[in-house]
């Protein structure tokens, strides 16, 4: 296997600032760049997302979602 992103070719190997969010794929691996989904509210690319209370079709990140919830 080895130890560069399947999409954009950057090392994910250790050391690279890329290694710990790294997934597998079908031949090496996937970095967080790549795997990043934009958020629907602020187009910021995110790992970390989920949806909205009242409609599961929108992607937010988890900062607009913690901001819907404190309004």
């Amino acid at each position: 296997m080895t130890e560069t992103c399947d999409d954009c070719g950057d090392s994910t190997a250790w050391g690279s600032g890329k290694f710990v969010n790294r997934i597998p794929a079908d031949v090496g691996w996937l970095c967080a760049d790549c795997q990043a989904i934009e958020c629907d509210v602020c187009d910021t690319p995110t790992i970390e997302w989920d949806h909205p209370k009242h409609d599961d079709t929108q992607i937010w990140c988890v900062d607009c979602l913690e901001k819907e919830d404190a309004a």
